[in-house]
Parts: structure tokens; C-alpha cells; sequence
């Protein structure tokens, strides 16, 4: 079973998974950036960001940085075991 096509964002195509509760973001950049992983992954919690980041967290992660200056709309950076970066943000206001 595929995904689900939910739209298109600014610099975003957004999609959900059947049997997991967060959104998956995909953002096309201009270059790559040194250091960075040629995959970035961008997750939108289903209902609540600091949810799903205490369960990454739990499973092995390390929140490496919150971003939530824009009251209406924050994400968190974390970092995988192995060193891959990814981002988890606040659910989208369907």
C-alpha cells in the first residue's frame, strides 16, 4: 500500500503512510550543502511534535535543536544513532 498525496507547500510535497502517524515532507534543494546528508528527511507529527520526538528520543535519537520562534509553527532537529539529521515539525492545520 502507497502513500498518500496531501499537497503542495511552500518548497514542500507533503505525504502520509499508512500505519505511521507522521506526515513525510520532501523539499527540493538548489545544491548540496557540505555536511549535510544528500537525504533530508522531514517529518510532521500527527498530533503533537513533542510526542513524537520524546519517541524518537526513546528509541535512540538526540534532539540536537528546537525551533520555535514562529509561534504558529515549529519543527525540531534530531540526529539518528548513526549520524543522519532529521527534522520532526508541528502538525499542519488542515
Amino acid at each position: 500500500m502507497g502513500g498518500q498525496y496531501l499537497g503542495q507547500y511552500p518548497g514542500f510535497t507533503m505525504i502520509s503512510v499508512p500505519g505511521f502517524s507522521a506526515r513525510l515532507g520532501f523539499q527540493k534543494v538548489d545544491e548540496v550543502t557540505a555536511g549535510k546528508n544528500r537525504v533530508h528527511l522531514d517529518l510532521e507529527a500527527g498530533s503533537s511534535r513533542e510526542q513524537e520526538v520524546a519517541r524518537f528520543v526513546a528509541a535512540g535519537a538526540t534532539r540536537v535543536e528546537d525551533h520555535t520562534d514562529d509561534p504558529s509553527f515549529g519543527w525540531t532537529i534530531l540526529r539518528d544513532p548513526y549520524g543522519i539529521v532529521f527534522c520532526v515539525s508541528d502538525p499542519h492545520e488542515d
